[in-house]
């Protein structure tokens, strides 16, 4: 499970959903901002299940603990002071774990939230 200062705050996600940048991928939504004042915090990361996605609080938990156990994987890799909150889309089959992290990956990558590229692209 990922601990609490990994985890985006309440009252820095309606930040992230009105100024963040906006990827798409095969089974989730990404939605980053990174904050202008950082003071070396952590990158933080959230998972939106809403009921038309899965209908009974059993399936959207799983389906968080799964995105949760997939994203612990890359979480030292991202950059910090990132705040990524993922959505899962609606009629879209619950997908298998390693298609998620494959999923997860490729999204983060695309939005340059990992710390290599950023050190790379301030390198050229």
């Amino acid at each position: 499970m990922l601990s609490r200062k990994h985890k985006v705050p309440r009252g820095v996600f309606p930040k992230v959903l009105r100024s963040g940048r906006t990827k798409h991928g095969t089974y989730v939504t990404l939605r980053v901002s990174s904050a202008a004042s950082c003071k070396g915090q952590p990158a933080a990361v959230s998972f939106v299940v809403p009921k038309s996605v899965a209908r009974t609080a059993v399936q959207r938990n799983r389906l968080k603990r799964r995105g949760y156990a997939a994203v612990l994987k890359i979480l030292p890799r991202l950059a910090p002071c990132l705040s990524c909150v993922f959505f899962f889309k609606k009629g879209v089959p619950e997908p298998p774990y390693r298609a998620l992290e494959g999923d997860l990956e490729a999204l983060l990558k695309d939005a340059g939230g990992f710390l290599a590229e950023k050190r790379h692209a301030e390198n050229i």
